[in-house]
């Protein structure tokens, strides 16, 4: 009877592990692009996606050569990876709007704005939130980048 217990034990672990390991693919259209914006040699990529779903969300974003993964509980956002089409992957750590090259978001929502950006600053991003997450409605994600990162 023990073993049973086990060998129960392990598969329900297994199957939820496999469940939360799930990646979603995420179709995105972009919105706008505007070169230059602030004068510094960046661009801004403003995306809509049809909302980022609990898990790992992965976008593929050309005008960065590169793919956006944002994991996420349904809440907060507890991991952000741009990975660029070379298989160079960097993570962006959380940051407050307009700094450390994070954009100004043009959030419609009441909720706060959060925002993300590298180390060397040179990908920022700032991720709308949808008033009601749970109702998977589309999510606005405007990116910053350095105009060498997509040449």
């Amino acid at each position: 009877m023990k073993k049973l217990t086990a060998i129960f034990a392990i598969l329900v672990l297994a199957t939820t592990t496999k469940v939360n390991a799930q990646i979603h693919d995420i179709s995105v259209s972009k919105i706008k692009v505007t070169r230059d914006v602030t004068g510094d040699g960046r661009a801004d990529v403003i995306l809509m996606t049809p909302g980022l779903m609990k898990g790992t969300n992965r976008m593929q974003v050309k005008e960065l050569k590169g793919t956006l993964i944002i994991t996420t509980d349904g809440v907060g956002y507890s991991e952000v990876i741009f990975k660029d089409d070379a298989g160079k992957s960097t993570r962006l750590t959380a940051t407050r709007s307009e700094t450390n090259g994070a954009p100004k978001p043009e959030c419609k929502s009441k909720l706060p704005d959060t925002c993300f950006s590298s180390s060397d600053k040179n990908i920022g991003l700032c991720i709308c939130r949808p008033d009601d997450l749970s109702t998977g409605r589309s999510t606005t994600i405007r990116i910053r980048f350095a105009s060498g990162n997509n040449k």
